[in-house]
């Protein structure tokens, strides 16, 4: 069983991110592991502890203000880079759709085939905008000694995908993403369980809290959205409710972090 999980998080992780990892096993692309549901808190987990402990290593090494230099303008070009800017992109279609007077669901459905580098000012703006704000929210958790936000974000935004991956794939009527039975539900057991101990050891329980309501309301945000397309979902439409879950969340994390 332990192999199986391993080999999802593999399959995961290479999907996502795209950074080899050398001790994972090898899976075959094409095919979704059994476990791979239940597996995408602790994707998420993964690389935002990644981040979290590069930026802990350069705040002992080299100072905060060295840290918080990194965590501002490099961590989130990091992660997105690793990402292949899928969210990214999907992202900033969805705002300038939205700019243009699309209502949010018609922004979703036609945001997977509009090319996002069309010479429109807007769109022109946006991708800037866009990774100004992040900096900044990076920033401000960094200042705050609350970097630990970006694995709550991650975790958070990877649980939403995982509860949207219930919803039907357009292709086959399915599943996007099945589970075996007994295992339907067990990914908000283990975000829960990522999210409580990360928030025990790093003094953060009540972040840890707000990072899963946060995550349990949007999922029926984006449910609801999606009842207006069919039910039905696609990996990029996955990709985009990662990056605006992650979006809203560092947002989250900023504010109470300030505070």
């Amino acid at each position: 069983m332990k192999q199986k999980y391993l080999q999802a998080f593999s399959w995961l992780w290479n999907y996502f991110f795209r950074v080899p990892i050398p001790f994972l096993p090898a899976v075959d692309a094409k095919y979704i592991p059994q476990l791979a549901r239940p597996m995408f808190p602790a994707t998420g987990a993964a690389a935002g502890f990644v981040i979290y402990f590069i930026y802990l290593l350069l705040r002992y090494v080299c100072g905060n203000t060295a840290a918080i230099l990194f965590f501002a303008l490099t961590g989130a070009l990091l992660l997105d880079m690793a990402r292949k800017f899928r969210g990214f992109k999907l992202f900033c279609t969805w705002c300038n759709l939205r700019i243009q007077g699309q209502t949010p669901v018609d922004a979703l459905d036609l945001s997977e085939n509009t090319n996002w580098k069309e010479k429109e000012l807007t769109e022109q703006l946006l991708p800037f905008t866009i990774y100004l704000l992040r900096g900044i929210l990076f920033a401000i958790l960094a200042w705050n000694y609350a970097a630990v936000w970006i694995i709550f974000a991650l975790s958070g935004s990877f649980l939403v995908m995982a509860e949207l991956a219930t919803l039907q794939d357009e292709r086959t009527w399915n599943e996007l993403v099945p589970a075996p039975d007994g295992c339907t539900m067990q990914h908000w057991f283990i975000a829960g369980g990522i999210l409580l101990v990360t928030g025990i050891l790093t003094i953060h329980p009540g972040s840890a809290v707000a990072t899963f309501l946060i995550a349990w309301a949007l999922t029926k945000y984006a449910k609801s959205m999606h009842d207006n397309l069919d039910g039905v979902i696609t990996f990029k439409q996955l990709d985009y409710w990662g990056y605006f879950t992650e979006m809203i969340l560092l947002l989250a994390g900023a504010l109470l972090a300030s505070h």
